[in-house]
């Protein structure tokens, strides 16, 4: 399933990204997601992106 080296860190590299430029007052687009991701070297897809966000944690 994982298409780089970097691609098991997917989830710890968007949730840096959130905590360092997000807020309740800025969000950051789909693709604005993607462009971060990719300065870590990690290939994400919109519906991935989605589907990641959206399952409930446990």
């Amino acid at each position: 399933m994982a298409k780089g080296t970097n691609q098991k860190l997917k989830l710890i590299y968007l949730m840096k990204i959130m905590l360092e430029k997000t807020d309740d007052k800025h969000g950051l687009s789909l693709a604005e997601i993607i462009t971060e991701l990719e300065r870590y070297e990690v290939t994400a897809e919109r519906k991935s992106l989605l589907d990641m966000m959206q399952k409930p944690v446990r």
